[in-house]
């Protein structure tokens, strides 16, 4: 994966256009379908003008709601003099220009193209972030979606710390490995690409859908920091060995990530220290692949995450914690019943620390929780074990008891073979004798009020009696009971 990452970025970079200043407050919009790789594309944000780039089309009989009539949107007449003055005779600029990125091409000066930050002069001329070369008749355009992750990825280059925003307005299909990063071995504070629906910030997923290749999308690398995807359904679409996001390079994240239809080693995989999927789900994943997978020594976190209804044959964790470097809060794998092999969650034999608090595995084919002799610092609590095919949680190679471990305030019940081996029982853990859930094959996780079952969930489990700060018990399992009593679900996305 590594080769292909590192290749990826050489083109790109031998591609890129020329560039001003842009700044680092820069939010770009691209819109599938309608907008167009010659479009401004962005907003600096602490500019005094109109983000002209939430535009749908720089045609005016197309769009008539889409511009003001002050605002030109193109033109062919735009004339450079070498400066940073830009000039343009039916231009009928006005302030709302300001802070946005244009878009130059053609002209007799054969200009490379190039996109700048524009600042209101008059109502035919503008100033722009960086000279061009002294050009007449320039096509300029301002405002406008870029169309493809390609052109947002390359005016993303280069430039700490830039937002995106992706409109979800058509799937967006790919043949082969994406990759979101700047420059190889940069160190720049990376971007934020967000999905959205109608409004920026919605939580509205875009989907991005496979149509050939293995590794799908990838964010992160070498030595930089920060960067975050969200709000996205990757599709792998049953592509042969397809794999669905890496978070690579350190203190990277996702949040609000829909994989499926993957086959290959992983939907979601973690390849550095400080990653994090928040809100993430992993479904229908088939072939022998885990659902998320950590990376030899990725110490990362997985929050919030669901992995359901996957069909994989792997003889390891739907939950992979490879050598014991990860976290899982609020995980719930349930209802993977590929083959008898898999594992709710699975932690290597390495030396490490693993944590596993409040989540659930549910059905699952072979154990909800499987430990490897030699695993040190395993810490679970406050979590529920039911249903699965073999042992609710277990030390596979263990002659004695698995030690170095903290295993407490736990539930299990009707695990096939027994619901621990060789694992200790924790003084307040909670056997169950009926199912705890509203209902656990349609991944509907709230605690139930039934008698040996989600009554023995409530209220019940860690911390108890604080060394410092009161008394306090919270439910065992991924979820509370809602205030009045009636049950929610997990909001497993869809």
């Amino acid at each position: 994966m590594k080769t292909r990452f590192l290749t990826t970025l050489l083109i790109l970079f031998l591609l890129l256009p020329a560039f001003g200043t842009i700044p680092a407050t820069t939010v770009w919009e691209m819109r599938p379908s309608v907008g167009s790789d010659t479009n401004g594309g962005g907003f600096d944000s602490t500019g005094s003008g109109t983000d002209l780039s939430q535009f749908n089309n720089k045609n005016a009989a197309a769009c008539s709601s889409c511009q003001s009539a002050t605002v030109n949107i193109s033109t062919t007449d735009a004339v450079a003099n070498g400066t940073t003055t830009v000039t343009s005779a039916t231009g009928n600029f006005s302030a709302a220009i300001t802070g946005n990125i244009v878009f130059f091409s053609g002209g007799t000066g054969s200009i490379t193209a190039q996109w700048r930050r524009a600042t209101f002069v008059s109502a035919t001329s503008m100033t722009i972030d960086a000279s061009i070369a002294a050009s007449t008749g320039m096509t300029m355009n301002i405002g406008g979606a870029l169309l493809t992750p390609t052109q947002l990825n390359t005016n993303m280059q280069l430039v700490a710390g830039n937002q995106a925003w992706i409109k979800a307005t058509a799937t967006i299909t790919f043949s082969s490995t994406f990759s979101f990063t700047p420059s190889a071995g940069s160190t720049n504070l990376l971007p934020v690409i967000s999905g959205y629906g109608s409004t920026r910030g919605d939580n509205l997923q875009v989907t991005f859908q496979e149509t050939a290749g293995s590794i799908f999308l990838d964010i992160g690398g070498g030595a930089n920091r920060g960067a975050q995807l969200r709000n996205v359904i990757i599709d792998c679409n049953g592509q042969s060995s397809s794999i669905g996001l890496a978070i690579d390079g350190p203190g990277n994240s996702a949040a609000n990530i829909s994989v499926k239809g993957c086959s290959g080693t992983y939907g979601i995989g973690f390849f550095d220290i400080d990653n994090f999927c928040f809100n993430c789900s992993v479904t229908t994943q088939s072939g022998a692949g885990n659902a998320f997978f950590w990376n030899n020594n990725a110490q990362s976190s997985c929050i919030v995450c669901a992995a359901y209804s996957n069909t994989t044959t792997t003889a390891s964790g739907i939950f992979n914690l490879g050598n014991p470097r990860g976290t899982c809060n609020v995980c719930i794998a349930a209802n993977n019943t590929g083959s008898s092999t898999v594992d709710g969650f699975n932690i290597g034999s390495a030396q490490g620390t693993a944590i596993i608090l409040n989540s659930v595995a549910v059905n699952n084919g072979e154990d909800g929780l499987k430990t490897q002799i030699g695993a040190q610092s395993v810490i679970v609590l406050n979590s529920v074990f039911y249903g699965n095919g073999r042992y609710g949680m277990g030390c596979s190679g263990c002659t004695n008891a698995q030690i170095g471990a903290f295993m407490n305030y736990n539930a299990y019940g009707a695990n096939v073979t027994a619901n621990l081996n060789l694992i200790t029982a924790g003084a307040n853990d909670q056997i169950l004798t009926a199912n705890p859930f509203v209902n656990s094959a349609g991944n509907n996780f709230a605690p139930n009020n039934t008698a040996g079952g989600g009554a023995l969930l409530r209220a019940l489990g860690f911390p108890g009696s604080l060394l410092v700060g009161g008394t306090g018990f919270a439910t065992i399992g991924a979820l509370a009971a809602a205030s009045g009593g009636a049950a929610v679900g997990f909001p497993i996305i869809q």
